[in-house]
């Protein structure tokens, strides 16, 4: 068995307002996603994404800063 020190490819699809089976590699029927089913097959898929908040903007700058956010509505102050 050989083993690298190159770090893997991580890619993270930060959508809005996307249910959990609203991409087929999860069990859409209607919503056509060939692209994303691919990549899933091809992949790792996780179950399970939470975020800083519960709308985009202090989400995004949560995921950018690398902060978690509290719903005490306070500032951001624990880091990962």
């Amino acid at each position: 068995m050989q083993f690298t020190t190159a770090k893997p490819n991580f890619i993270v699809l930060f959508t809005d307002d996307q249910g959990y089976q609203d991409v087929g590699c999860y069990g859409a029927l209607k919503i056509k996603t060939p692209h994303l089913d691919q990549m899933a097959a091809e992949g790792m898929r996780f179950s399970d994404f939470y975020v800083g908040s519960n709308i985009c903007s202090p989400s995004r700058a949560a995921m950018d800063l690398k902060v978690v956010s509290f719903a005490s509505n306070k500032s951001p102050t624990s880091s990962f």
